[in-house]
């Protein structure tokens, strides 16, 4: 059971998109039992159902919006209701993964045009053009907030094709273009809104085991092994470390950062 006691998140207002899936309802959780009014942009309603009632909450726990990213035409229209109706966001964190139904295609033999272009404003000019409204918008109000982008070690590093052999997974042309533009404009953002206390940082998550995103229902052994062979503490991220991460960057105990990428990794990225 989750209980809305006192926490790092006090009074604060934070909004999480994606807020049901994998690593976003584990930060869900630890929001609300950090004390933070907590609103859920998702796109699934009947998960928001099934996290209330996993959880033992309440619908006036936690505020839910009806948000589809991928219809970009429409994000600043539905944000700046979302915002009149439930009030101005202190902490913003993408946590979202609008893939496509041909995702599982983008690696560098079977990709088209299409497929790339799809990808690219599905999961990239999403996120970038949601950032920029959040951020005009915590200008606008004169809040001091708190910005996070959930990203992957692949947006700052090369794919490692060994970790794919003796597997049928395949490496992707496009998401390491996705993460690596999207960990660059939140530093962008961080040089911009500096003086104005608004803070933009990454997480840089590791793998996580569980269903291979457009592809496969689960991972093989041999993935795994190879993957494991690179990380120093010789497991797979939990969505709670990747939850715990964004709790310290949304907390004022993080006040003097900005522009970084925090590594929550298991020390691949260290050797």
């Amino acid at each position: 059971m989750l209980s809305k006691n006192k926490g790092r998140l006090q009074n604060k207002n934070s909004y999480i998109l994606g807020g049901l899936g994998l690593i976003g309802s584990s930060i869900s959780k630890t929001f609300i039992n950090n004390g933070s009014n907590l609103v859920i942009l998702d796109n699934n309603k009947k998960n928001y159902e099934i996290f209330l009632k996993k959880n033992n909450l309440k619908k006036k726990d936690i505020k839910f919006e009806k948000f589809d990213c991928t219809k970009l035409d429409k994000i600043e229209l539905n944000l700046k209701k979302i915002i009149k109706k439930n009030d101005y966001p202190d902490v913003f964190i993408n946590a979202s993964y609008p893939f496509t139904k041909n995702w599982g295609k983008n690696n560098f033999k079977d990709i088209k045009l299409s497929y790339f272009t799809n990808e690219i404003n599905a999961q990239l000019n999403s996120s970038i053009w949601i950032s920029h409204i959040i951020a005009r918008t915590m200008l606008k109000a004169k809040i001091q907030g708190s910005v996070i982008q959930i990203s992957s070690i692949y947006g700052n590093n090369a794919q490692d094709l060994s970790i794919y052999q003796g597997t049928k997974m395949k490496e992707s042309l496009t998401y390491p273009v996705i993460k690596g533009a999207i960990n660059n404009f939140t530093k962008q953002l961080a040089s911009f809104y500096g003086n104005q206390n608004i803070r933009f940082n990454n997480i840089i998550a590791g793998g996580l085991e569980g269903p291979v995103s457009g592809e496969f229902k689960k991972q093989s052994n041999r993935f795994k092994d190879n993957y494991l062979n690179k990380v120093l503490i010789k497991r797979f991220a939990k969505p709670e470390d990747i939850a715990f991460a964004a709790l310290f960057l949304s907390s004022d105990e993080s006040s003097y950062i900005t522009g970084s990428d925090l590594y929550v990794d298991g020390g691949w990225s260290a050797v």
